[in-house]
């Protein structure tokens, strides 16, 4: 799945991350819920492994024909605007694939919240590869920075990307494993993994490639087979599955490991704030063994009850362009909307139906002259908004390319409290 199983007979990898699965993943939802348009952003001042995901999922999408991917790459120590991101967004798709910092990824559907986008028509997808916050950041809305209610609101339109060993607690044997682990690495290195940083994950992936290598040269063994063929022992490994108490192994046709994902959803009730396996609540299950398909768990709880999936393409179009919808005044009617809610606050007195006097008819004709202004000068502001800081979505794919340069943040932020992987 990685590249050309004939260039590389005798590999086997049995690293924790897999990034084609994650991509896969995501082409199947947008498969499951026939999403054509879709809006890749991928900040440059993250972690490299969201480098290495952009690049993947660009080569994957480009040969799916009939998918529109818009690839849009932004730094966030620039400062760079994320409203004008949004609305480049708002644009060209409904479905937004966010790479970089976990931090970031909360402001982004902050400020999405701020401009009615997190309303029920607009879905995020975010992937957590590996847990690791000090690298990639704290995936939760609960940040106590005094902006917690309004994250947590908008999380609800988010959709996270896992492997399944983020929801499943560890066995006893992986968890002592990891403690023997942790102490060697003090007593003989002098060195202490902060919280935050426990690669029990990456250690464990080597491990785990010492213990099926003796399990399958032993069957070659019993069996009498030549175990100095190379190419010969790297089948026995191919398209199967390891199961032990430490963590269970597939390994698929090319030799690469491949995990088990779960795809989940925020609780909307869900007071801690932190992707656990009680905050979030896994909708959907890619299997390593098949990631043809998603395997239904829940049904998924889509906010402000809002139809679930939002389409494609909304009815009146990206930017209500279509014509179909002007020619039925839907327009006409969003601008009544804007006008009656503008007047509703310059004249917030009620004017009787009965006992009519010249000063209520005085007082009406102003407000009819006021309608036409306001719904004039609304119908300009909105032509000005939707073709002035927009681009069009052939000029937005030839000037937004993904940055191959990139750099890790320092910044620290709070761990996720991990029980079952803290001791």
């Amino acid at each position: 799945m990685m590249g050309n199983r004939q260039l590389s007979l005798t590999t086997i990898s049995t690293a924790y991350i897999s990034i084609p699965t994650f991509v896969t993943a995501c082409h199947n939802l947008m498969d499951k819920y026939a999403w054509k348009s879709v809006f890749l952003l991928y900040d440059t001042n993250s972690a490299p492994l969201n480098g290495a995901m952009a690049s993947y999922f660009k080569a994957a999408s480009d040969k799916i024909i009939g998918q529109s991917t818009v690839y849009v790459s932004f730094s966030s120590a620039k400062n760079e605007s994320l409203t004008r991101v949004l609305r480049q967004f708002h644009n060209v798709s409904r479905v937004l694939i966010f790479l970089g910092h976990a931090a970031q990824l909360r402001q982004l559907l902050i400020t999405a919240s701020t401009l009615n986008m997190t309303d029920g028509n607009y879905v995020y997808i975010a992937m957590e590869a590996i847990f690791m916050p000090n690298i990639h950041g704290n995936l939760t809305w609960l940040y106590h920075d005094g902006q917690d209610e309004e994250a947590q609101v908008a999380f609800q339109s988010l959709i996270v990307i896992q492997p399944e060993a983020s929801h499943a607690p560890w066995s006893r044997h992986a968890m002592e494993l990891g403690r023997i682990l942790r102490q060697r690495s003090v007593t003989e290195y002098n060195y202490t993994a902060p919280l935050d940083i426990q690669p029990d994950q990456i250690i464990l992936g080597c491990y785990l490639a010492v213990i099926i290598f003796g399990q399958v040269l032993n069957e070659a063994l019993e069996e009498g087979a030549n175990v100095f063929d190379g190419t010969e022992m790297a089948k026995r490994f191919l398209e199967r599955q390891f199961p032990n108490d430490l963590s269970g192994i597939y390994i698929c046709s090319n030799g690469d490991r491949l995990p088990t994902l779960i795809i989940s959803q925020f609780a909307i009730d869900d007071p801690k704030g932190c992707s656990s396996s009680d905050a979030l609540k896994a909708i959907f299950r890619q299997n390593s063994n098949d990631t043809t398909k998603l395997v239904e768990l829940h049904q998924i709880m889509w906010p402000f009850s809002t139809p679930w999936p939002p389409p494609n393409e909304p009815i009146c179009g990206y930017r209500d362009e279509n014509e179909t919808c002007t020619a039925h005044g839907d327009s006409k009617s969003s601008d009544f909307y804007m006008t009656t809610l503008v007047l509703n606050l310059l004249f917030p007195y009620h004017i009787p139906v009965v006992n009519f006097s010249i000063t209520a008819i005085i007082a009406a004709a102003i407000s009819v002259v006021a309608i036409c202004a306001l719904a004039s000068l609304i119908r300009m502001l909105r032509t000005a908004l939707n073709t002035g800081w927009l681009l069009d979505q052939r000029e937005l794919t030839n000037q937004t390319t993904i940055n191959p340069t990139w750099s890790v943040t320092a910044i620290t932020y709070p761990a996720r409290r991990r029980d079952s992987q803290s001791t």
